[in-house]
């Protein structure tokens, strides 16, 4: 065989031999990737269960929560149902005590208005008694005066001086 014909197998030989290698050295690479692509597969698997299993439990929270919310609307539509009964009351009672508010102000009215006039009656009265008296004493206060006078003119003899004639 002809020296170049080996060189050329030789060579051959090299070059699939460096080929093997590259590709076992590749494959090797590969398996590493596809081993790291596992690992995080399973990683995002185990990381999906969970968030699947949280969101399944935030569904059942939610719908608890639903149905609590909704209980809790029933009893409170209850109650105001309830208290709306109460509010009613209530407002009969202050129509009722606005009504006696009314009646106890038109009673303390008459009674003013009597009591008014029984005094402005009672003042004309005394008025009027008042005058009738300061009347008499006036006309009591002249009668003495006048039987001073008199005693006085017969002490001194009957003298009378003019000015007791025109006092008279």
């Amino acid at each position: 065989m002809d020296p170049i014909v080996k060189v050329s197998i030789v060579l051959a030989a090299l070059a699939v031999i460096a080929m093997a290698v590259c590709g076992v050295w590749a494959l090797l690479s590969l398996r590493k990737t596809v081993e790291r692509m596992r690992t995080s597969l399973d990683s995002v698997e185990e990381r999906l269960n969970r968030l699947m299993q949280e969101s399944v439990q935030l569904v059942q929270s939610a719908n608890q929560l639903t149905h609590t919310a909704n209980r809790l609307a029933e009893d409170l539509h209850g109650k105001v149902r309830a208290v709306d009964g109460l509010f009613q009351s209530a407002s009969r009672v202050g129509e009722a005590v606005q009504e006696v508010t009314t009646s106890v102000k038109q009673v303390s009215s008459a009674l003013s208005n009597t009591v008014v006039g029984s005094v402005r009656k009672a003042v004309d009265e005394n008025n009027r008694k008042f005058s009738d008296v300061m009347q008499w004493v006036t006309l009591t206060l002249e009668l003495y005066r006048r039987w001073q006078q008199h005693r006085q003119r017969h002490r001194h003899g009957g003298y009378s001086s003019p000015s007791d004639h025109s006092n008279s």
